[in-house]
């Protein structure tokens, strides 16, 4: 088994126009019922926000802090749902 992602914690905007800085508002606004949310296990004020591929194999997960996006992945679904990451 391979787990691949990779870790985004610059302004790189994804396709749908969501970037680091960006509110969760604005995440759920462009994702609607795509997006899960769940909250942080280390960031009291904070979540994870999650988007599958319509086969539920790959995503994107936003980190959040204060309701503002701090970084994001994207990978396998594996991959992305561990909260210590895959390195």
């Amino acid at each position: 088994m391979s787990l691949a992602w990779m870790w985004i914690t610059h302004r790189l905007e994804l396709r749908q126009g969501v970037h680091n800085g960006d509110s969760e508002a604005r995440a759920q606004e462009l994702y609607g019922k795509q997006l899960q949310t769940e909250p942080h296990k280390y960031v009291e004020t904070g979540h994870y926000l999650t988007v599958l591929s319509a086969d539920g194999k790959y995503g994107v997960r936003f980190e959040t802090d204060k309701g503002s996006i701090t970084r994001y992945y994207a990978g396998t679904k594996a991959a992305i749902s561990l909260v210590e990451g895959c390195g």
